[in-house]
């Protein structure tokens, strides 16, 4: 593989899109609702979806699923919006609303959330064996449920894939880490500690998201 340059070595753990430049000003819109209000819209939707024939006996409809199991909520949730995520490439094979031995910074946003403009929303994660942990959103824009995945301090590359293991390719990749490591070996111990930083991404959801 060609090497690009030589760099300083990237800290660990490392943290992607931690720069101004990365938030989007408004774009999207919700209204305020309470915390409860927005378990309610949860449990109708997922009430509703669960009926459905593909989701069969393991998703029972229940009226306060929001309160007992909000991964499931998740999960069918995010099936549903899930053209709201289409920018982004990422691997759905996993769905989870807590993580484990996964670098974070800040405050975990997973689970039932609100911003200070009183916006809540659903925060969890999807992944899988080799596609990488990315870190995603459910929100109320006030007419429908609608999904948003943050850029800044969110593991998503310049070309709108997922940072992950195994995937040192190409000199396009190695650009993506400013010039990184250059042998696989190096690259997958660089990409092993990459993780989320939640001081940005609780950045970009108020940047994005504004009271309607």
């Amino acid at each position: 593989m060609k090497k690009i340059k030589e760099i300083e070595p990237l800290p660990v753990p490392y943290f992607m899109n931690t720069d101004e430049k990365f938030l989007r000003k408004g774009g999207r819109k919700a209204p305020f609702i309470t915390m409860e209000e927005f378990k309610n819209v949860l449990n109708l939707k997922y009430i509703k979806e669960c009926k459905k024939d593909e989701w069969g006996d393991t998703f029972k409809p229940s009226s306060n699923q929001a309160e007992t199991d909000i991964e499931k909520v998740a999960i069918v949730l995010r099936n549903w919006v899930s053209k709201d995520y289409d920018k982004i490439e990422y691997d759905d094979e996993n769905t989870a609303v807590d993580i484990v031995n996964f670098q974070i910074k800040g405050t975990e946003l997973n689970r039932l959330q609100i911003t200070s403009a009183g916006i809540p929303y659903l925060g969890f994660y999807c992944g899988g064996d080799a596609g990488g942990v990315l870190f995603l959103i459910i929100y109320w824009d006030g007419k429908k449920l609608r999904g948003y995945i943050p850029i800044a301090g969110n593991t998503v590359k310049a070309d709108n894939t997922v940072f992950a293991s195994g995937y040192s390719d190409d000199d396009e990749t190695i650009e993506l880490l400013n010039g990184g490591s250059t042998t696989d070996e190096e690259y997958n111990a660089i990409s092993e500690n990459v993780g989320i930083d939640f001081d940005w991404i609780a950045k970009d959801i108020e940047s994005r998201i504004v009271a309607s």
